[in-house]
């Protein structure tokens, strides 16, 4: 499940390293990422005479442009990480901010929200991107970014597991799903196998069911 986050507003009146480490292939370098930033979120908000965030927190993210293209949009893939390192859905946040070649931008989102369900300031957040629009038409797309598992739905999924399955729980490993229960058995892997078009598009790669006395069964979900 992804939601689209629009950008707050485009913070030129802060300054970023202009310094980003080089890539070979996106042409925006991440040079700058802050997921609680408070002092200029609230900063921002008055100033621009924007509502404040309730949390009076932003994701500042700075990024530059190493390509030779002026650029006017940026896709960015944004995963929030709670305090027990575990993903929320990815999010996508997009800037239409123009940036020439060998220049750095800021912006804020506010992502108060997040910050306050998923651990506050022990919450950490990771950025990659995923579209880039150019001036003259052109774009670029990055292949290896994936979207994170909607882990709410395969939780609800294996939920439903609960009748014949009563002790049944969900964690995660990586893109596999395991699904623990004492009671698993072979008929528990034929349900999931059964629905596992519906995992896929839920972006898992695999299904592992385990009982107490070990594993049942390991499947891919692209079987």
């Amino acid at each position: 499940m992804k939601r689209v986050l629009s950008a707050l507003f485009f913070l030129s009146i802060f300054s970023v390293a202009q310094n980003g480490p080089a890539s070979d292939q996106s042409p925006i370098d991440i040079v700058r990422l802050d997921p609680h930033s408070h002092v200029r979120c609230g900063m921002a908000a008055a100033l621009m005479s924007e509502s404040p965030d309730p949390w009076g927190t932003c994701l500042l993210v700075g990024y530059k442009n190493v390509s030779g293209k002026e650029i006017t949009a940026v896709r960015f893939s944004v995963i929030f990480v709670n305090a027990f390192k575990e993903d929320s859905p990815a999010l996508e946040v997009e800037s239409t901010q123009t940036i020439r070649p060998g220049k750095t931008q800021s912006i804020l989102w506010r992502d108060g929200v997040y910050w306050n369900d998923l651990g506050r300031d022990r919450m950490d957040a990771r950025v990659s991107v995923s579209k880039v629009l150019y001036r003259d038409g052109s774009s670029w797309s990055n292949p290896e970014v994936k979207a994170a598992i909607d882990k709410t739905s395969v939780q609800a999924t294996v939920a439903g597991l609960e009748g014949l399955y009563p002790t049944v729980h969900l964690t995660f490993e990586g893109s596999t799903a395991v699904v623990t229960a004492a009671n698993a058995n072979e008929t528990m892997c034929k349900i999931l196998h059964s629905l596992r078009v519906s995992l896929q598009m839920m972006h898992l790669d695999s299904v592992k069911v385990k009982s107490d006395a070990g594993e049942i069964c390991f499947f891919s979900v692209s079987d």
